[in-house]
């Protein structure tokens, strides 16, 4: 459920907040630039998500590579 939540949370910030913006400053003319506005801003998102996960096991990867011999106990990115 965890997990639900925080994929659905920041789109409907996203899409929420785009809405507003559209709303109170363009008196809501433009939704589909709205739409489309908040799509960019929430695969800008899943992407910084998906780079923040591949460098939390490149370094985990790095840390056996500079610790050879050492177990795994003292790895700090676990």
């Amino acid at each position: 459920m965890g997990e639900f939540i925080g994929s659905v949370l920041p789109l409907s910030v996203f899409f929420g907040g785009a809405q507003a913006v559209n709303v109170y400053e363009f008196g809501g003319r433009y939704t589909l630039a709205a739409v489309f506005v908040a799509t960019c801003f929430y695969a800008l998102y899943r992407s910084m998500v998906h780079m923040q996960i591949q460098l939390h096991e490149a370094n985990k990867r790095l840390w056996y590579l500079a610790n050879p011999g050492r177990p795994s106990e003292d790895n700090p990115y676990q």
